[in-house]
């Protein structure tokens, strides 16, 4: 500790302080550590939230992610139906034709030849299978 002497301190240089100014000084150090001690606070509370957000936000990539998946998946399904659709109704535009036609028909009766009957039989094995109506 620093000798006093009438009000003066003596300073390691040889100069002389004076105690009065010395105290202004602590207390000026003392409010801007003070202020420094909070300003780290609300840093820390600002990375603290940001360290949650950045969590968050990996969740909610992740979820994204699977729901992408899932619809992609699912893409793929109607692409299948879709092409199983196409070509049942080329099965059915032949059909047709050939009924328009009177190709192998029997106008009287209205029933088509065992070609035809086959051709309709095989489309309707081609349709999925219709899910259950009604719910929960």
């Amino acid at each position: 500790m620093l000798e006093r002497y009438n009000g003066i301190e003596p300073d390691p240089e040889g100069a002389y302080v004076l105690h009065a100014d010395a105290q202004v000084t602590i207390a000026d150090l003392q409010g801007q550590l003070k202020e420094m001690t909070e300003s780290q606070k609300r840093c820390w509370n600002e990375w603290t939230l940001a360290e949650q957000n950045v969590e968050s936000l990996q969740q909610r990539v992740a979820q994204l992610e699977q729901e992408r998946d899932a619809f992609e998946s699912h893409a793929i399904d109607l692409q299948a139906d879709h092409a199983r659709v196409l070509g049942l109704l080329a099965q059915v535009t032949e059909l047709a034709a050939m009924m328009l036609k009177g190709t192998d028909c029997e106008p009287d009766v209205g029933l088509c030849s065992c070609e035809h009957r086959r051709i309709v039989k095989q489309a309707q094995r081609s349709l999925p299978a219709q899910p259950a109506q009604g719910g929960a």
